[in-house]
């Protein structure tokens, strides 16, 4: 029932009563800290804004943190003033890189940010046979294979221009085949284009 909602940024400054039932929800899980997962420094805002209120450690694990204008967000551009006064809000950030650790302290965060790079333990996976799984999967099994593996959204990802690259310079690469593994909205237009572009096996 309590949900970040569009323009969440300025309706924080006036979201005393959301926090406040937000705050009692807290109290009666007995959470002892907050960690907030942002896709952007609007979302999940209430739980830090709400922990702040009781005096709870408040993290932001933010991988992006780049303006709402850059990522092409409706009105971006004004949103992101009324959004500056959120990244003092966390006690601390955990981000992915160097750099987006960089882009925080542009946004004005003054707090420790630690960098924990996006990865996952190969120890624990199955090794198989390759060969067999590009059967399976139909793909071919002379040629090195180029995957992106993400949500098929334009404006974040850049699947489009990937493919712009990879379409342009088809005849150098003759070796090489592009997989793209996932789904999301620009998905249908991505495969329109790839048929346009001749390249869509």
């Amino acid at each position: 029932p309590i949900r970040s909602r569009k323009f969440q940024g300025v309706r924080g400054r006036f979201a005393g009563s959301t926090i406040t039932r937000l705050v009692n929800r807290i109290q009666a899980d007995g959470v002892s800290a907050m960690l907030a997962l942002q896709g952007d420094i609007e979302l999940s805002s209430l739980g830090i804004l709400a922990a702040n209120r009781l005096g709870l450690p408040a993290i932001s694990y933010i991988p992006v943190p780049h303006t709402l204008a850059t990522m092409q967000a409706k009105l971006g551009s004004l949103r992101d003033p009324f959004n500056n006064w959120l990244f003092t809000r966390p006690n601390s950030f955990i981000t992915i890189s160097e750099g987006m650790k960089a882009l925080l302290r542009e946004r004005g965060a003054p707090q420790p940010i630690a960098v924990v790079f996006n990865g996952f333990d190969s120890s624990k996976t199955e090794k198989r046979d390759s060969r067999e799984a590009r059967e399976r999967l139909k793909l071919p099994t002379d040629k090195q294979l180029v995957a992106m593996v993400g949500r098929v959204e334009y404006k974040q990802k850049r699947h489009d221009f990937l493919l712009e690259c990879f379409a342009e310079n088809f005849a150098k690469m003759e070796d090489v085949h592009l997989v793209y593994v996932g789904s999301g909205p620009d998905s249908d237009d991505l495969k329109q284009r790839a048929r346009e572009k001749g390249v869509s096996d």
